[in-house]
Order: structure tokens, then C-alpha cells, then sequence
């Protein structure tokens, strides 16, 4: 068993895993691209905000095609030959998780970027002469559009690790677990702020003055809120390293 990390290995791993594939995402980054270029001529039958057009276009490409094809990385482990013949290539699990990882993370922000772009250099060659506008090329220059794809690059862990552990819709599957997280972490938050506003409440249920006081801002209100804010900020930036760490060990789990 190959046991260590050598960025040749990985580089090689990555275009053996990108060949077979490459067929299928051109095709499904095109049909996008379509997508876009007719939203975007139906945007511009009437006057639009650009900002807003792309911002939430570019994010649902970025988001919902990024998860999925996160989500069917490791999709050949579930059947036995395909996963025996993958799990013997030359490379350790770090450098095969570290493969796919760069693949589904930089590599699906790359050609979202490249594809995104030109479909709406595309769409406004076209709308602006018929229509006299359209929301404009895609520019990914601003902050928001960077820090987007920074949440991007933190929450996708969580779906490539959902296509090793889950062995059949590892997209659904990771979806509920996540929507799971999301309501428990909503119910301890429910319980810390009826604890550190306890005085404001009657039983179970308040007042109307009580509500009133309790949306007031004030310093107990704002520590708590700076409270949820570091704890949000801390479980965001751990969960990308801690689900890299168990995708090796139960990529590793599965060579042995």
C-alpha cells in the first residue's frame, strides 16, 4: 500500500479521474451555460439590478452544480469492480482524497467562473442590441462574489465527504444530514437565549412587554448575539479540515 503525499501522484490522479468524466460535465456545464444565456435575455425585457442578477445566478450554478458533482466523486466505491479498480491505482487515500477534493472544489470554481462569464458575454452581445440592455458581463471582481466562493469552498466538504460515506443519494442523503445540523444548532440556540433572557419571560411563553424589551437592543443582547457569531464563525471553519480528515480515514477504511 502506498503510504505518503507526492503532488506528481496527485496530478496524475487527477487527470485519470477528470478523462472519463469529461464528456459529461462539458455537456452539463454547456446546458448551464444555456441556462444563463436565456435567463439572461428574459432579464432584459425589463429593467434589472445586474448586481443582483448575477449574484444569484452565479451562486445557484456555483452551488447546486458544485454539491452535486461533490456528491458523486466517489460514486464508483459503491459498485465492486469499478471501486477495486479504482482503490488499486498507484496513490495513497491522502493523495486520492486530495485528487477529488481539488477537482470538486477549485476545479468546479474555475469552470464555473470561465462558463458563467462567457454565457453572459454571450447574453449581452445578444440582449443589448435587441433590447437596449441587459444585466452585462459577469465580472468576478466584487467582495461578495469572492466571499461566496469561499462559503462554496468550506461547504462542499461536507458533500465529499457525504459521496464516500453514504453509499446510495449521497446528495439527499447529505442534504437531510445537513438540514438536521441546521435544526439542531437553531433548538440549542433557542434554549441559550431562553436561559440568558429568563428574566423576560412568564412560564414557558412572554408578554407583550417582555417581547418588546427582548428586541430592544442592549448589551446583554448584543453579547449574546456576538456569542452565536463566534461560535458560527469557529464550527464554519472547522467543519471544512474535519471533514477532509475523516474522508482520508474512511477513504482509508475503505482500501483496507
Amino acid at each position: 500500500m502506498i503510504t505518503g503525499f507526492n503532488p506528481s501522484r496527485v496530478a496524475v490522479l487527477m487527470r485519470h479521474d477528470l478523462q472519463p468524466q469529461l464528456k459529461s460535465l462539458l455537456s452539463g456545464l454547456l446546458a448551464a451555460a444555456g441556462i444563463a444565456f436565456g435567463l439572461m435575455l428574459l432579464t432584459s425585457l425589463s429593467p434589472a439590478n445586474s448586481t443582483a442578477f448575477h449574484a444569484s445566478t452565479f451562486s445557484n450554478l456555483l452551488f447546486i452544480g458544485g454539491y452535486v458533482v461533490s456528491s458523486m466523486a466517489f460514486s464508483e466505491l459503491q459498485d465492486e469492480k469499478r471501486g477495486l479498480h479504482y482503490l488499486m491505482l498507484p496513490g495513497s487515500a491522502v493523495e486520492k482524497y486530495v485528487a477529488r477534493l481539488l477537482l470538486t472544489s477549485v476545479g468546479w470554481v474555475v469552470a464555473a467562473l470561465v462558463t458563467y462569464t462567457a454565457a453572459t458575454a454571450l447574453g449581452a452581445a445578444v440582449a443589448q442590441p435587441l433590447f437596449g440592455r441587459s444585466p452585462g458581463v459577469f465580472l468576478p471582481t466584487t467582495r461578495d462574489t469572492w466571499e461566496t466562493i469561499g462559503f462554496y469552498l468550506i461547504t462542499q466538504s461536507a458533500f465529499l465527504f457525504g459521496s464516500i460515506y453514504f453509499r446510495k443519494a449521497a446528495f439527499i442523503k447529505t442534504v437531510a444530514a445537513a438540514v438536521a445540523v441546521a435544526l439542531s444548532i437553531a433548538l440549542i440556540g433557542l434554549l441559550v437565549g431562553r436561559i440568558a433572557f429568563a428574566d423576560l419571560f412568564v412560564g414557558v411563553l412572554q408578554t407583550r412587554a417582555n417581547v418588546d424589551q427582548l428586541v430592544i437592543p442592549g448589551p446583554r443582547f448584543e453579547s449574546v448575539i456576538n456569542a452565536f457569531d463566534a461560535v458560527r464563525m469557529v464550527l464554519l471553519y472547522v467543519s471544512a479540515p474535519f471533514f477532509w480528515v475523516v474522508g482520508v480515514i474512511r477513504l482509508g477504511e475503505t482500501e483496507a
